[in-house]
């Protein structure tokens, strides 16, 4: 809606542009401050206060607008921007977000969003956009696996490259700034009931009459119970993890596909001695990291192979084959593929490897609609991600609408 004044107000974003008599001189000034929830702000009332007040530059008054726009009720973000004789400047001001759980579980929620990755917290904001809202559930912080990203995303449209962690706080921040709603909780059923969905969270409920499942994928683990002891003693998340203080020592690589060579080439060129385990006799990565790990002189190859146990004291010391080899290891770094997060989910939505299965529009049954990495898409990205979730938060809005 627009006010008397000109003053701009969608019920969370208010925007004016003005004229105002300053100590520099006539200036033009445009405001913008982001406050959900609150009832409309009289910013011209409050700028010609400001611009009252001697500053010595546009930046200056710039600073001081937007400061007195972040003590407006409710405010969470605002911008000035200022004109006056040959002098520009914008000013910015940001309030810190504080991301933390509902305190309870609602009983109910017009759209649930299951997983709270770029898919999940991309679906949430464009809910939001369209005039609802929606509850993300996860039983971690969003962000999803983001913070596993070490190395910068140089890929993602109109961003400089940054890593997966700093993204993930961008993200958070972007959730928490449009009032997103997030509950700690883990999907362990869903079942149709009484016009939408019963989801069951361990041992409490929760209706909702329209699901986006945004859950994501997980590394396959390899099938060694022992495996769990060396977490952060050796096993790695990452070659970035290994390239300090594995240089010169044995590290063990499973796996044939693309990422499972590109990381033995990462750790053989940090100066450690790998060794690839696959437990095929053909790698099934692209040809050109075939060739480069084949000709590099820090890397040896087992084909036809599998790790089946592991061993060590404090830190992991050695694999063991399934031929009876053992393996010296300072460090093991696992690549065999990814699981769907999709166990607690009716079988008839799954295809044969676990992940949903779902129409153009990503509706994979009535009031139900699957975003991200779940689905299975051709390309494993931030950017299609965040596009799947804002297809399925259209489709969530049209159903409950």
């Amino acid at each position: 809606m627009t006010s008397q004044s000109g003053q701009r107000w969608d019920g969370s974003h208010f925007t004016e542009a003005l004229p105002l008599q300053t100590p520099l001189g006539a200036a033009t000034v445009s405001l913008s401050v982001h406050a959900p929830g609150a009832e409309p702000i009289a910013l011209d009332v409050l700028a010609r206060l400001v611009a009252r007040r001697p500053h010595d530059s546009a930046a200056a008054l710039a600073g001081a607008l937007a400061e007195a726009l972040m003590g407006c009720p409710g405010a969470l973000q605002a911008e000035a921007a200022v004109a006056v004789g040959d002098q520009t400047a914008t000013a910015l001001r940001t309030r810190e977000h504080t991301l933390a759980p509902l305190p309870a579980l609602p009983d109910a929620a017009p759209i649930v969003i299951v997983g709270g990755g770029v898919a999940g917290l991309s679906a949430a904001l464009w809910v939001r956009r369209f005039h609802h809202q929606a509850l993300v559930l996860d039983p971690h912080p969003p962000g999803g696996q983001l913070g596993l990203i070490h190395f910068p995303i140089p890929d993602l449209p109109g961003t400089p490259p940054t890593t997966g962690h700093v993204l993930r706080e961008r993200f958070r921040w972007q959730f928490a700034l449009h009032g997103g709603q997030w509950a700690q909780a883990a999907l362990t059923g869903i079942v149709p009931h009484d016009g939408g969905y019963r989801l069951a969270l361990g041992e409490q409920t929760l209706q909702a009459r329209a699901v986006i499942v945004a859950a994501g994928i997980r590394r396959r683990a390899l099938p060694v119970p022992s495996l769990a002891r060396f977490v952060g003693r050796g096993l790695l998340e990452t070659a970035s993890q290994g390239t300090g203080g594995l240089a010169g020592r044995p590290v063990v690589v499973v796996g044939g596909g693309d990422a499972a060579l590109e990381n033995a080439l990462k750790l053989a060129r940090a100066g450690a001695q790998v060794r690839v385990i696959h437990r095929r006799e053909a790698f099934t990565a692209r040809q050109a990291f075939v060739e480069q790990v084949r000709a590099h002189p820090a890397i040896s190859l087992g084909l036809g192979q599998e790790v089946v146990d592991v061993r060590g004291g404090e830190r992991l010391e050695e694999v063991v084959l399934d031929s009876g080899e053992r393996l010296e290891a300072a460090g093991l770094l696992v690549r065999i593929g990814w699981v769907p997060n999709t166990e607690g989910l009716p079988a008839a939505w799954r295809d044969a490897r676990g992940y949903l299965q779902c129409a153009v529009d990503l509706s994979v049954a009535p009031g139900v609609f699957a975003a991200g990495d779940v689905r299975g898409p051709v390309a494993l990205s931030v950017a299609s991600a965040a596009g799947d979730g804002t297809v399925a938060a259209r489709g969530a809005v049209a159903w409950v609408s």
